[in-house]
């Protein structure tokens, strides 16, 4: 059986990502008359924006656990032309309990981090993404601290209460490095077997 998600947003374009156990989706849309997009998360026939960071037109959701965290990517400007095309500086994201949480805000200063995306979130808050690091292109894995809404640093209301959850991270090798908040950033290393 196929379901119809609608318009989502109201804009003719969209994309669905991630969907979780609780049959909550995630991806982008295209805002109604506008060629920006914002991630959304879509349950049971309603669709809701959740939102950019400020002074960001565009966002989008990837994937979404089942404990209400999504996560994704917000981006400074938006190239439009009917696609997600979007140009950056952009910034990794989460969102929950209403809110949007820039993800580097759990990156110590100075540490040569800068994430971009945050691609999936299993349960435990482990966050796998892309980054730049010390100006290379490197895939990272961020543990989030037991309550990263009262502990992020840049933290901004989303557009609407948004519930939104992301999927599971495989099992990778990886090296650790301590973070602050109670977090931990990590390189992500393929194993070679």
């Amino acid at each position: 059986m196929v379901t119809d998600l609608g318009a989502l947003l109201g804009g003719a374009f969209n994309f669905a990502s991630g969907v979780n156990d609780n049959g909550q989706i995630v991806g982008g849309a295209n805002l109604l008359g506008e060629a920006v997009q914002h991630a959304f998360v879509w349950q049971d026939g309603v669709t809701q924006d959740l939102g950019a960071l400020p002074n960001n037109q565009g966002s989008f959701a990837i994937s979404i656990n089942n404990k209400g965290q999504a996560v994704g990517m917000s981006a400074q400007g938006f190239d439009g032309g009917g696609s997600a095309a979007f140009s950056c500086p952009c910034r990794a994201v989460l969102w929950q309990d209403g809110a949007v949480i820039d993800l580097n805000s759990f990156v110590p200063a100075g540490s040569g981090w800068e994430l971009f995306t945050g691609e999936a979130i299993n349960e435990k808050g482990q966050i796998a993404g892309q980054a730049i690091r010390n100006g290379n292109l490197s895939a990272y894995l961020l543990t989030l601290p037991d309550d990263p809404v009262s502990q992020a640093r840049t933290i901004i209301p989303a557009l609407h209460n948004a519930d939104a959850r992301v999927g599971a991270v495989s099992s990778i090798r990886r090296l650790t490095r301590p973070l602050q908040n109670g977090g931990r950033l990590q390189v992500i290393k393929k194993s070679h077997r």
